[in-house]
C-alpha cells in the first residue's frame, strides 16, 4: 500500500485500470498442459540463447511466455481450429520445457482491450507486458505508431524466405519496417445465392444485368467496397508524398455506376443503416438479399449450401481483392523475451501448421506452400483465385481520411443531392485537391 500511495495520481489511476481489466475483462489465462503434446516433437525452428539470470520472471522457475489473442483465436473455444492451435502450443512447450506458455484472451479494442492495456502496463508495470500478441493489420499500425510493438528487423528468415505472398510482406510491415509474422488473412468478396443469381456478375455491366439488389455497408465510414472499385479502376489513394488523395474522374465513374444501379433497383440509399460487412452478411443469411459484399471468412465459417462466393464485380472485370489479416507481434522489449517470442512466432507460422490451421479456421494462408497443401475443393479453388489479385486494404490514415468523405459522397449521390461528378469533386476539394 505504501508503494501505491507514493505514486503520482496518474499512475494510481492506471493501476486501478489494470486491476479492473485483469479481474473483469481478461478471464483466466490458458496454460498449456504437458499432455497436449503428442508424438515426437519437430525440431526447434530457431536457436534460442539461454537467458541470463535475473532477466526472466524467476531464474529458478519456468520462463513465463505470455501470449495475448483476440476472442476469435481462443485456444480453449473447442473448435477444430482451436484444438489445432492448442496442440501446436503443446508441441512448442515440449521442445522448450523451460518455457511455460500462458494464453490470455483479450478484446482487440475498447475498454480493457489490447491497445489500452498495453499502454497502461507499459507505463507502470512493464514486467507484466505480454510477450507475443495477435493483432489485426489496422491495430498493428496503431500499436507500432505508439511504440507498443517492436520491430523484427533481426528476423532475416522472414525477409529471405520466398514462401510468402507479396501481400503477406505488406501485411507484416509498417512504414517499411517489419513488425510481425502473418498467420491469417481475410478477403472482401461477393457472396451470392446460387439458385437466384446463377452466373455471378464479374463487372459493372453484368451486375446491372442481374437486376438483383447488391448489398454493401453504405453506412461504413471506411467505405472499403467503394475504395476497392475505385482502386480496381486505377484510382490513386496516395500522392507522391504519401498523403491521401483521389482521382476525381475515376471516383466519378464509380459514383456513376452507383447512380445507374440505383435506377435499376440494385442499390438503395436506405442501406446506410448497414455499417459493417458483418451486418450485410447477416442480412444475406436471413435472405433479405441474394447478393452482398462480405469477408470470405464469414462465408467459409457460416455459409450455407445454397451460397457461393467470387471476386468483387469491378470495372471491366479486372480482378481486385481487398485483403487484411493478422500477425504475431512482439510487445515486450526485453531481449530474452524476444528470443522466445520470435521462436514461438516462427513456430506458429510454419507452413504445414498454417495449412492445417487456416483451413480449419476459415482464413486464407499467407504462404503459397500452405495453400498448396489444402485438398482440392471449391474452397481451395476460390482461395487460389483470390490470392492472385489480393491487395492490402488502405492504411489507417487513408481510411480515416478518405473513408468518411467517400461514404458521405456515396449517400449524396444515391439521395440525388449531387451528381457523380459533383460528389467526386467535393471529395477532392475537401482533401485540398484539384
Amino acid at each position: 500500500m505504501m508503494v501505491v500511495s507514493s505514486l503520482p495520481l496518474v499512475k494510481k489511476l492506471i493501476l486501478v485500470f489494470l486491476l479492473t481489466c485483469l479481474v473483469g475483462c481478461a478471464g483466466t489465462p490458458t496454460s498449456i498442459p504437458d499432455e497436449v503434446a503428442s508424438g515426437q516433437p519437430p525440431p526447434p525452428p530457431t536457436e534460442i540463447p539461454t537467458p541470463s539470470p535475473g532477466e526472466e520472471n524467476d531464474p529458478l522457475g519456468p520462463h513465463i511466455l505470455r501470449v495475448w489473442v483476440p476472442p476469435e483465436f481462443n485456444p480453449a473455444s473447442g473448435t477444430e481450429a482451436s484444438q489445432i492451435f492448442l496442440a501446436r502450443l503443446g508441441e512448442f512447450s515440449a521442445i522448450y520445457p523451460e518455457v511455460q506458455v500462458e494464453v490470455r484472451v483479450k478484446a482487440t479494442l475498447g475498454p480493457c482491450g489490447m491497445l489500452d492495456s498495453l499502454s497502461a502496463i507499459q507505463a507502470v508495470a512493464p514486467e507484466a507486458l505480454p510477450d507475443l500478441i495477435a493483432l489485426p493489420r489496422p491495430v498493428l499500425e496503431t500499436a507500432a505508431a505508439r511504440g507498443l510493438v517492436f520491430p523484427l528487423e533481426s528476423n532475416l528468415a522472414f525477409q529471405e524466405d520466398v514462401d510468402w505472398y507479396d501481400f503477406a510482406h505488406q501485411l507484416a510491415r509498417v512504414e517499411n519496417t517489419l513488425y510481425g509474422l502473418p498467420f491469417a488473412c481475410d478477403a472482401l468478396v461477393l457472396l451470392y445465392r446460387v439458385d437466384m443469381v446463377g452466373e455471378p456478375p464479374r463487372d459493372w455491366t453484368t451486375t446491372q444485368q442481374t437486376a438483383l439488389p447488391l448489398l454493401f455497408p453504405i453506412g461504413s465510414s471506411q467505405a472499403l467496397f467503394t475504395l476497392a472499385l475505385y482502386q480496381a479502376a486505377g484510382g490513386s489513394i496516395e500522392d507522391a508524398q504519401g498523403y491521401p488523395t483521389i482521382t476525381p474522374a475515376t471516383l466519378a465513374a464509380v459514383f456513376d455506376f452507383y447512380r445507374n444501379s440505383q435506377q435499376e433497383g440494385i442499390l438503395s440509399p436506405g442501406w446506410i443503416r448497414f455499417r459493417t460487412e458483418e451486418e450485410t452478411f447477416i442480412a444475406f443469411q436471413n435472405r433479405e438479399v441474394d447478393m452482398t459484399v462480405a469477408w470470405v471468412s464469414a462465408f467459409w465459417n457460416r455459409g450455407a449450401e445454397d451460397m457461393a462466393s467470387t471476386g468483387l464485380p469491378t470495372s471491366g472485370g479486372v480482378p481486385y481483392t481487398p485483403l487484411t489479416g493478422w500477425v504475431w507481434a512482439i510487445s515486450n522489449p526485453r531481449s530474452t523475451h524476444q528470443d522466445f517470442s520470435n521462436a514461438l512466432a516462427q513456430f506458429l507460422t510454419e507452413s504445414s501448421y498454417l495449412a492445417e490451421w487456416t483451413l480449419a479456421a476459415g482464413y486464407l494462408p499467407p504462404r503459397p506452400s500452405a495453400l498448396s497443401a489444402w485438398p482440392g475443393s471449391p474452397r481451395s479453388a476460390l482461395a487460389s483465385r483470390l490470392v492472385l489479385s489480393a491487395e492490402l486494404i488502405p492504411s489507417v490514415e487513408v481510411l480515416n481520411t478518405l473513408g468518411p468523405l467517400i461514404q458521405q459522397a456515396t449517400v449524396d449521390v444515391l439521395n440525388g443531392l449531387q451528381t457523380p461528378s459533383e460528389a467526386a469533386q467535393s471529395v477532392a476539394s475537401r482533401l485540398g485537391g484539384p
